[in-house]
This record gives C-alpha cells, sequence and structure tokens, in this order.
C-alpha cells in the first residue's frame, strides 16, 4: 500500500494521501480521524484484535463512512442518506469521494494507522 502524509498549507491539518484504489481511506484518515489520538489508539487496538483473532470483528461507524475490520481485510462502507442514494438512482447528480467501498488488509491497514500515529508525532 502506498502512501504519504502531509499537512494542508493554510489549517496545517494533516493529509493522508493513498493510491487511487485506496484515496477513500486517506480521506477518511485525514478528516474522520484527523489527529483524534483517542480515536486512533482505539481503532488500532480493535484492528490488532482482529488481526490476531481474539475478537471475529469490530465495526466503526464515522461521519461519512463506516469501518468494518473482518476476516483479515479492513473495508470502507459510505454511509449513504436519501440525498445520496437519489443521486445513485440519477446519474446526472454528484456522488462525494466516498461512493465506493474501499479496502485493503487488516496487516497494511495497521501499518498506515501506525505510520499516521508516527507522522502526527513527529
Amino acid at each position: 500500500m502506498d502512501f504519504q502524509f502531509s499537512r494542508d498549507p493554510i489549517t496545517q491539518l494533516p493529509i493522508a494521501r493513498l493510491s487511487m484504489e485506496q484515496e477513500a481511506l486517506g480521506q477518511w484518515l485525514s478528516e474522520e480521524v484527523s489527529t483524534d489520538q483517542v480515536l486512533l489508539v482505539e481503532i488500532m487496538r480493535y484492528a490488532e484484535q482482529v488481526r490476531s483473532r481474539a475478537i471475529p470483528q469490530w465495526q466503526y461507524v464515522g461521519r461519512e463512512a463506516t469501518l468494518l475490520l473482518e476476516d483479515g481485510a479492513a473495508e470502507l462502507f459510505p454511509n449513504r442518506n436519501d440525498d445520496e442514494l437519489e443521486a445513485i438512482e440519477d446519474p446526472s447528480l454528484e456522488l462525494s469521494d466516498w461512493n465506493a467501498v474501499t479496502s485493503c488488509g487488516v496487516e497494511d491497514f495497521i501499518h498506515l494507522l501506525r505510520s499516521w500515529q508516527s507522522y502526527l508525532l513527529a
């Protein structure tokens, strides 16, 4: 999994950029997790537990997307409201970047989270 981190030049908030296949994960990390160390540690703890099979799955429902950890994978699903469901049915309406399911292996996901944490603490 390829990724890079930077800071917004105006707000100084961290930005995660991932490959096209996983760009929603970068957006989720940048916007939903951002600098929230408590949330980041919680997600890492559960990811480790799913990886070690201590628990079968774990889910985090965020503002824009839901993270599901199970069966060695981390999957990000968009949270859709009625307007977005209408947009899916009407191709003339635009959807946000959160419009597709994104996934990666739980090992790669844990590596991404640890790298994000290190970047934030640097």
